[in-house]
């Protein structure tokens, strides 16, 4: 698995993993054009908060054997590194590679001396990956739970 940063040639891969988290908006509006329009909208609007309010430095693209399979954005601050968004294919869930890549950052964060912070939304099963690598909650404002990690002193 290797990190690489997003071009702008990976703009379909990026809407399509995007579209494979939004089964919460079928409730909404059920699938088809409306569905389409309603997640590229919903893409959309992401993407200029997280440019606007943080930049593409580090909206990175995950690969395995070549192949996009996900995507990480973070921020690199002085005393944390946040993690705005993760993101992997579905066939590539459950198989340890999200776990793997947040211990990576950690230890990562660990050797610079920062502590590491997140957002999850409530009752997302990637709460109970966090919490078992050290992650506790410090915020919460439903439906989303800020969460951090800091290297034991």
């Amino acid at each position: 698995m290797i990190l690489r940063r997003e071009i702008g040639a990976d703009g379909d891969f990026l809407f399509a993993l995007f579209a494979t988290s939004q089964d919460h908006l079928i409730g909404v509006v059920p699938p088809g054009p409306a569905f389409d329009q309603l997640v590229r909208m919903q893409y959309e609007a992401q993407r200029r908060a997280y440019l606007a309010q943080w930049g593409d430095e580090d909206a990175m693209v995950i690969e395995e054997d070549g192949n996009p399979i996900g995507r990480i954005w973070l921020h690199q601050g002085d005393k944390e590194l946040r993690v705005l968004d993760v993101i992997l294919m579905p066939e590539t869930r459950g198989r340890g590679l999200g776990g793997a890549l947040i211990a990576a950052l950690c230890q990562q964060a660990a050797e610079s001396g920062r502590r590491v912070g997140l957002t999850v939304q409530d009752g997302n099963r990637a709460q109970r990956l966090y919490e078992r690598l050290g992650f506790t909650v410090v915020a919460t404002q439903l439906p989303h739970i800020f969460m951090q990690w800091a290297a034991a002193s």
